[in-house]
């Protein structure tokens, strides 16, 4: 029951870094009534932006019957909000220096960040970034936050910026991550376009810079770039079937597999989009991926966030804010290429930063309003950190279950005793159904992996409803779920050995040898000792060695 272990202490980061931002709110309102302070709240034009954003994408959410998997992400947004907003608040009343304010700032965004990694224990990178390309994409947009702020306020020497700069693009081409090259490479270039006065200069600069971004696109990890192009297609294919309502913010992972598996199915598909296939999670384009989910509600939220960037990017006189042209560039090569909103700990650094870096414009709440303001945020923020702290004493009962309990009768009621509370966390529901197939109720494990199959519709959780099905003799449904995951990925040599063994335990030898062929004939894309092993039972299939 350890192997979870990790995984306990990444959602225990995440809901105590989302404690913290409420509990310092409270701070911050206990110290205005207790110093008599009489605090005009500042609302920034991003903070209204955000909040207004917020509410389209909860009302997206109940009209996609999606709430239930992501209140939990609204919770945490808005607690974050109205931190944030006490942050801007005192520094308009000039609590904090210009100076002192930023580094403030920074330093509250390291200890969410600290936070996060020490409730994790282990193993951080993999826990909080998936994967250590995600990790130089997030570095690279901490050196866009420096680049930028540096540039207006001159804190840090030019040598330790660059270093940095060069160190950050080292790193980025050792683990193959394009889009923080190409971010990278845009920083020094878009500063450079916005102090050069000649035009010949300033095009023949631009030219070289989108010489040398076609080049890492299209040269630079060929396979997966043409895999990403047929990603953006079939996205593109559900933008289309569902352009009003979207799909259901974070549903998009289920509909692009059984988009992917409906390509499949009709007979399309070239041998390159069959090798590349893959389950898919991300469409490696936010825009497009919450475009998707959302429908018209991402396409208003993208018109009002741009016309905030090009209002911080255009100054009084008409000229262009360098420092916010360097971000906004980084931040949009980002969200083009990868998917900085969906991990926890970048999409909290980018609204962090969003927020607090230059905000010339603001609505100024005073005295009376700005009181009810506060009385209505502290009701709000009880409400809030309730709910918190209720889930966190529900992770930490399922946390005691899986460090205290051997399997038996009694852990398979604790973990039913807890189901009802924690039934969005996907986690939690794949390691019940693991236990529940091995529980007398034959019917728990049917219903828990189709509720994970309905959130995500993966060849993972197809193969183990395969697996449920074929436990009660319904044998064909079970082929057929199968031939399901087979068409998201037809040349993963998985899905088609759970085809071949199934066949073989239906006796059915003839058709067993003649998928045992087709996976001999499949091209091996990263050569490992599974797939020997499960060549070299094929083989003896055919050769007729195995009894049916």
């Amino acid at each position: 029951m350890n192997g979870f272990e990790s995984v306990h202490h990444y959602y225990d980061g995440q809901l105590i870094a989302s404690l913290v931002n409420g509990l310092i709110a409270v701070a911050f309102i206990l110290t205005i009534k207790l110093s008599k302070i009489k605090l005009d709240i500042s609302l920034s034009y991003k903070v209204l932006f955000v909040f207004l954003s917020v509410i389209l994408l909860v009302f997206n959410c109940l009209i996609t019957s999606s709430l239930n998997q992501n209140w939990l992400f609204f919770l945490n947004i808005v607690l974050q909000l109205i931190n944030l907003t006490f942050f801007l608040s005192a520094n308009a009343l000039s609590c904090f220096s210009n100076r002192f304010f930023i580094h403030t700032a920074i330093g509250y965004w390291l200890l969410l960040v600290i936070l996060i990694i020490t409730y994790q224990k282990s193993d951080w990178v993999k826990y909080s970034f998936d994967n250590v390309v995600i990790l130089s994409n997030y570095l690279t947009f901490i050196a866009a936050c420096v680049f930028s702020l540096n540039y207006s306020d001159k804190y840090l020497p030019k040598w330790v910026v660059l270093l940095l700069w060069g160190i950050n693009v080292l790193l980025c081409i050792s683990v193959g991550a394009r889009a923080s090259i190409v971010a990278l490479i845009f920083m020094p270039a878009a500063m450079f376009l916005a102090t050069e006065k000649r035009k010949t200069v300033k095009l023949s600069v631009a030219f070289i810079s989108l010489c040398g971004l076609i080049c890492i696109v299209s040269l630079f990890k060929t396979n997966s770039s043409l895999g990403r192009l047929f990603i953006l297609k079939n996205t593109g294919n559900i933008i289309r079937q569902h352009a009003l309502k979207g799909v259901g913010l974070n549903r998009f992972p289920g509909f692009y597999n059984l988009e992917q598996a409906a390509y499949f199915r009709s007979g399309q598909g070239t041998y390159t989009q069959k090798y590349l296939a893959d389950t898919v999670y991300t469409s490696n384009n936010e825009f497009l991926q919450l475009t998707a989910e959302t429908g018209v509600i991402a396409m208003i939220i993208s018109v009002f966030f741009f016309t905030i960037a090009y209002q911080e990017i255009r100054t009084n006189n008409n000229g262009i804010s360098t420092s916010r042209l360097i971000w906004y560039i980084a931040v949009l090569v980002l969200s083009l290429s990868s998917y900085p909103l969906r991990n926890f700990m970048f999409g909290n650094a980018l609204l962090t930063f969003w927020v607090l870096e230059h905000n010339p414009r603001k609505i100024t709440l005073k005295a009376v309003t700005s009181g009810v303001y506060v009385y209505a945020t502290a009701v709000l923020l009880v409400a809030l950190l309730s709910v918190q702290l209720a889930q966190l004493a529900v992770r930490s009962e399922w946390k005691r279950v899986d460090d205290n309990e051997e399997i038996g009768d009694d852990i398979f009621r604790k973990y039913n005793a807890i189901y009802s509370k924690i039934y969005y966390d996907e986690t939690f529901l794949l390691q019940y159904f693991h236990l529940a197939k091995l529980d007398s109720d034959e019917g728990k494990p049917g219903e828990l992996i189709n509720k994970l199959i309905s959130n995500k519709y993966s060849i993972t959780y197809l193969i183990y409803r395969a697996e449920v099905e074929a436990s009660h003799k319904l044998n064909r449904e079970a082929i057929n779920t199968l031939h399901d995951a087979i068409n998201i990925s037809p040349y993963k040599f998985i899905p088609r050995y759970a085809l071949v063994k199934l066949l073989i335990s239906n006796h059915d030898l003839p058709a067993a040898q003649k998928e045992a062929q087709i996976v001999l004939n499949l091209p091996v894309k990263v050569p490992s000792a599974r797939v020997d092993t499960i060549k070299d039972h094929c083989r003896r299939i055919l050769n007729s060695r195995l009894s049916p």
